[in-house]
């Protein structure tokens, strides 16, 4: 369930906070959405919480945190097949 995960998404610089939202969740997968699109090429910093659990109650050992680039083709580009 949603109210077992916890995590939170910040600019790698600057350390802003994102709001994002969960979209879409099951027992093993959660799909996460901003609410603003994110900046290309832009670092940014996802951390799930070790307070995260799984359905039987488990939870992380420490926070896990992922650093991600933002690698987006313009539109133009991608009808263009480049």
């Amino acid at each position: 369930p949603t109210s077992n995960f916890k995590a939170s998404l910040k600019e790698s610089e600057g350390n802003r906070e994102i709001a994002f939202k969960v979209i879409k969740s099951n027992s093993y997968t959660y799909r996460l959405q901003p609410e603003k699109p994110l900046t290309n090429y832009k670092s940014y910093i996802l951390t799930i919480d070790e307070e995260t659990s799984d359905i039987s109650g488990n939870r992380l050992q420490k926070d896990f945190r992922l650093t991600f680039l933002p690698l987006l083709r313009d539109s133009a580009t991608n009808s263009q097949g480049k």
